[in-house]
């Protein structure tokens, strides 16, 4: 992709549902279902990036998602009720669920990656045979309303 990636987040299917996984300074962290995340996303980007998360299927995704977020929410809400505004940045929350999955060794923090890390030009190391496929774009330059709502509808 010739544009530079600014953002990272975690699209998963949690008991039947498309759910993602999101971190930013003036939102902070969310749990949002796709749709309600890629509404409120379309304004701001003319294109969306995915690469696939493809194992060999021995790692539970749904059950250490659910666990990472249910952990992350607990930890930030108290360091929230302790005064501390400390909002994790997205690459940092997709290395952490990746570490809490088994995916990433420990040899970087969490707090150590960047978007950049899980680029296509990177060639991510990661564990139980894991890749990121290709990365795959979604180009959406301009949309109407009724475009959008096709979309959002198409994710459904």
């Amino acid at each position: 992709m010739t544009k530079r990636s600014d953002h990272i987040a975690v699209i998963i299917t949690v008991t039947n549902e498309t759910k993602v996984i999101d971190s930013t300074p003036e939102h902070g962290l969310r749990f949002l279902d796709l749709r309600e995340y890629m509404r409120f996303n379309l304004d701001f980007y003319d294109s969306f990036v995915y690469r696939r998360l493809e194992f060999n299927g021995k790692v539970d995704v749904e059950e250490h998602a659910y666990e990472f977020v249910l952990g992350l929410f607990t930890k930030v809400a108290k360091d929230q009720s302790e005064g501390k505004m400390v909002v994790p940045k997205n690459a940092e929350v997709v290395a952490a669920l990746y570490k809490k999955m088994g995916l990433l060794n420990n040899m970087k923090q969490s707090s150590d990656f960047s978007v950049g890390d899980f680029c296509r030009d990177k060639n991510m190391r990661l564990q139980h045979n894991a890749i990121l496929s290709g990365e795959m774009q979604i180009v959406i330059e301009n949309p109407t309303e009724t475009q959008k709502n096709l979309l959002l509808q198409q994710l459904s």
